[in-house]
């Protein structure tokens, strides 16, 4: 087993868990990050949907954390409307943990 996946805690070793737990994580953090940066604009899904010219249900779509995919175009259109980049990138089991461990408004936040 790799190194890095050896210093996670014990659940982690466990190949399906650290693969569901990525997806979740990914749909979650997208959808509270999404949600954080609306209300931190003082949007509406409305007004957010508006201005990424997508209907209101995308936005709630995006937003739920239970979704179990997301459109990388919608969010891309949102990333545009709050005028921040997209990233996706594949990394680490370490460096997800990490990131997991702190969902702060403040850290969730985008300046653009």
């Amino acid at each position: 087993m790799d190194q890095g996946i050896d210093r996670l805690p014990a659940e982690w070793q466990d190949f399906e868990y650290r693969h569901a737990y990525a997806s979740a994580a990914n749909t979650q953090g997208i959808a509270w990050q999404v949600r954080v940066n609306r209300e931190q604009r003082g949007l509406s899904r409305e007004a957010l949907a508006g201005t990424a010219q997508l209907s209101e249900s995308d936005i709630s779509a995006i937003e739920d954390p239970g979704a179990e995919t997301v459109d990388l175009v919608k969010l891309q259109a949102i990333a545009r409307a709050f005028d921040c980049a997209v990233t996706v990138r594949l990394d680490s089991f370490e460096a997800l943990a990490k990131a997991s461990r702190d969902l702060r408004p403040e850290v969730l936040l985008v300046s653009p």
